[in-house]
């Protein structure tokens, strides 16, 4: 019997369109099984999520407006707006 599959709130073309990249930067390798494809991490990938996690438990993954809605933080320092600050 197959092992469950973990469920995800990916569409398809979300996942057929990241795990290609994913494979391209060395993040997932891919194994090739008749009509599917298995999915693993690879060892940078396995090295790199602990750091991961470690950060967005330290500095937070959200943030606050001044209206109190919540939201993913914006890369590189840049504002709720999406813009660096000046």
């Amino acid at each position: 019997m197959d092992a469950p599959q973990p469920r995800t709130d990916l569409g398809e073309q979300a996942l057929r369109s990241t795990l290609p990249c994913m494979v391209n930067r060395n993040q997932l390798r891919r194994q090739r099984q008749g009509h599917t494809t298995d999915f693993g991490r690879t060892p940078p990938a396995r090295q790199i999520l602990p750091d991961g996690r470690r950060r967005i438990r330290e500095t937070g993954a959200v943030h606050a407006d001044s209206d109190g809605s919540r939201g993913p933080s914006p890369p590189d320092g840049r504002g709720p707006d999406g813009n660096l600050p000046l």
